[in-house]
């Protein structure tokens, strides 16, 4: 979201994870999320594989969930509807945010993403449950800002890489359900992800690299 953050609202929320309320896990995708298996991976189906599990362990948590095709059946969904938020429709900045003020943990288990989807993730304060893939492995940093494996080895045949993945699965949510379980844990790496972007990639810091850059180029310019 490209609007200004409540940093009080973020924190507080951060704070709260002392409580012994729900944990939000968020996935916000698309159609694309499973027409282009290729592309992601079949995110959404780890996503619902993953929750589907921790319900079933009886882990505090519940999805807020944005697909783009209501009529996906999800295990996650069909047995635990109470525990899934679904949104379908398009939401504008000002309700995203809303909505992302309540996330405490991004899910994006895909092979390929987009920047932006971690950044604003990280802009909340919420690791980003993730993999090593292309447009991951230069902004999830294990243990710090995410929890990150391999998934969806790129040299596999694409009907393998299709599949699900459950060796990440398997290796996966023993992780998810400890980071889940340690409040404590949880809360340190909620603030270091938050630190982290806003060192990195603030707006404020965005302005500040544009200065250097402009200055750079005009004292050569000058010479």
């Amino acid at each position: 979201s490209s609007t200004d953050k409540d940093s009080a609202r973020i924190s507080n929320r951060i704070a709260s994870l002392s409580s012994d309320r729900p944990i939000t896990l968020v996935h916000w995708g698309s159609y694309k999320d499973f027409k282009d298996a290729n592309a992601v991976n079949r995110g959404l189906e780890l996503v619902d594989r993953f929750v589907h599990s921790l319900f079933s362990n009886r882990v505090n948590c519940k999805l807020l969930l944005k697909s783009g095709n209501p009529a996906r059946n999800l295990h996650c969904l069909e047995v635990y509807p109470e525990r899934v938020a679904l949104v379908t429709e398009y939401l504008g900045d000002e309700e995203l945010q809303e909505l992302f003020y309540t996330g405490d943990i991004y899910f994006l288990p895909s092979r390929q993403v987009h920047s932006t989807s971690l950044t604003d993730a990280f802009s909340y304060g919420m690791p980003v449950i993730g993999s090593t893939g292309w447009g991951m492995s230069e902004y999830c940093f294990n243990a710090l800002n995410s929890l990150t494996d391999e998934v969806g080895d790129p040299s596999r045949r694409l009907s393998e890489r299709m599949s699900i993945d459950t060796m990440y699965l398997e290796k996966m949510i023993p992780r998810i359900t400890a980071l889940i379980n340690s409040r404590d844990l949880l809360a340190r790496m909620s603030e270091n992800t938050l630190a982290w972007y806003n060192s990195n990639h603030s707006r404020e810091n965005h302005k500040a690299n544009l200065h250097k850059i402009v200055d750079l180029a005009m004292s050569r310019h000058i010479k």
